[in-house]
């Protein structure tokens, strides 16, 4: 089997990873090896380079590490590749958004172009000054939690390699608005830096991407005025329609 992503590297790592091709690539039997990535009973091979000022990554399976015979056609294959230059993902995507509310502090990652790669946009609401990184665990904002407040986040993600249906088969298929009754909860998250529970939710939005909130209130038992501010919060989070994953 063999797989052809285009990725966007930044502009300082293109040529020392992508280094560009010249002529052709080709694989050799010594560059299949066990990868953590495979079931143990495949063997897999990378190659990465840029052409035509775009970054690619080739990578191929197999059962049983190939000899120089079997290669032989998927070198044949890799040596029909064709890259035009220029920039082929159409438009900008939108983040997600919660809304303004009094006692709030709302915002989002904004706006960017559709990546070769895939997006991920995030957006944070917190009745504390958020003090997080867009794309992480609310952990120095859970720091900062009185006992009557609530902090959360949530992230959009596709990816080029495969789609949402795939990508997250076992997840729940969840169509906004959210509530809390949707997220799960977790008794402890080791990861963060107070011993306080956390509603997580993992699912997918149809084909369009997968989402992801973690939220947290700053008593381990949240009264029932903190939940129905969390559940409004979430009941008017307002989702981006990206489009279909597949595009003409």
């Amino acid at each position: 089997l063999l797989l052809l992503f285009e990725f966007e590297p930044p502009p300082d790592e293109q040529a020392e990873v992508f280094p560009p091709l010249d002529g052709t690539t080709t694989l050799t039997p010594d560059e299949f090896v066990h990868d953590e990535e495979l079931p143990p009973e495949l063997y897999g091979a990378r190659r990465k380079f840029s052409l035509a000022g775009r970054a690619f990554v080739a990578f191929a399976t197999a059962r049983m590490r190939p000899d120089a015979h079997a290669l032989r056609p998927l070198n044949d294959a890799l040596a029909t590749l064709r890259v035009e230059r220029g920039d082929f993902c159409p438009g900008p995507v939108e983040p997600p958004r919660f809304p303004a509310r009094p006692g709030w502090h709302v915002g989002a990652s904004g706006p960017q172009r559709v990546r070769a790669d895939g997006d991920f946009l995030a957006a944070w609401a917190s009745t504390v000054p958020y003090r997080d990184e867009p794309f992480s665990v609310p952990r120095m904002t859970m720091e900062e939690l009185p006992p009557d407040g609530i902090a959360m986040t949530i992230w959009l993600a596709r990816h080029n390699r495969w789609p949402p249906t795939l990508a997250s088969r076992d997840a729940p298929v969840l169509d906004p608005p959210f509530g809390l009754s949707d997220l799960t909860w977790r008794e402890r998250a080791g990861r963060l830096p107070r011993d306080l529970p956390i509603h997580h939710l993992f699912a997918r939005v149809a084909d369009i991407y997968y989402v992801e909130i973690w939220l947290a209130f700053g008593r381990e038992a949240p009264t029932l005025q903190q939940r129905r501010e969390a559940d409004a919060m979430l009941h008017e989070l307002r989702l981006p329609d990206w489009g279909p994953w597949e595009r003409d």
